[in-house]
């Protein structure tokens, strides 16, 4: 269940969000929800509450208000059911399903790839084939960096690796692999959308 809390603690974390600023939470909500808290505005939480516990009981609460700040700097309690956030919710949920099937059929493609490329190659023993294609090389390289270069390669699934630690790139390798570098927070954030699909990949 839903409470008036969960509501002010996930507004407060996506304004903190919004300013790069911390924040602290009353040490007592009840007391200050009861005494500080307007009644316009314990209104307007209460009411965001309900909605949560029942026509938005599918939407998460954290994203909802980073919505909210997304489309509004002055995001407040008396725009909690804005049908401007609503929708913007909506959008954005359909472009992220979009973008995981999109990644899903990438990663899948990726390890039936690596699988062509390790059917003659031996496994370490105790390693998973992902973990070994990490090892290998071309030349002076390690091939999946060439691989991911010539698109063969889904970007989330390097990304597992390196968070994983299969794959430890040197400074030249890391300049090499800039298009994945300049963006490793943000594909990081992708992949762990993913990260259990993955992991069933590469337990095949």
């Amino acid at each position: 269940m839903v409470t008036e809390q969960d509501v002010y603690i996930a507004y407060r974390k996506a304004k903190s969000l919004q300013s790069g600023k911390g924040f602290r939470l009353p040490k007592d909500f009840d007391e200050w929800y009861n005494t500080k808290l307007t009644e316009t505005n314990r209104c307007h939480l209460s009411r965001m509450a309900g909605f949560f516990n029942t026509t938005l009981s599918n939407i998460n609460i954290d994203i909802y208000m980073e919505c909210g700040f997304e489309l509004f700097k002055t995001f407040s309690y008396h725009m909690f059911l804005s049908p401007k956030v609503l929708q913007h919710y909506i959008d954005k949920d359909k472009r992220k399903k979009r973008r995981i099937s999109a990644s899903m059929t990438g990663i899948s493609d990726s390890f039936a790839y690596i699988k062509s490329q390790m059917k003659d190659q031996k496994v370490i023993e105790g390693y998973t084939m992902l973990q070994s294609y990490c090892k290998t090389r071309e030349g002076d390289r390690k091939l999946i960096l060439n691989d991911y270069m010539r698109n063969f390669i889904d970007p989330l699934v390097v990304v597992y690796c390196l968070y994983y630690k299969y794959l430890i790139l040197t400074d030249i390798e890391r300049e090499y692999m800039y298009p994945i570098s300049n963006r490793y927070r943000e594909l990081l954030t992708q992949m762990f959308e993913v990260e259990k699909f993955i992991k069933e990949k590469e337990n095949e």
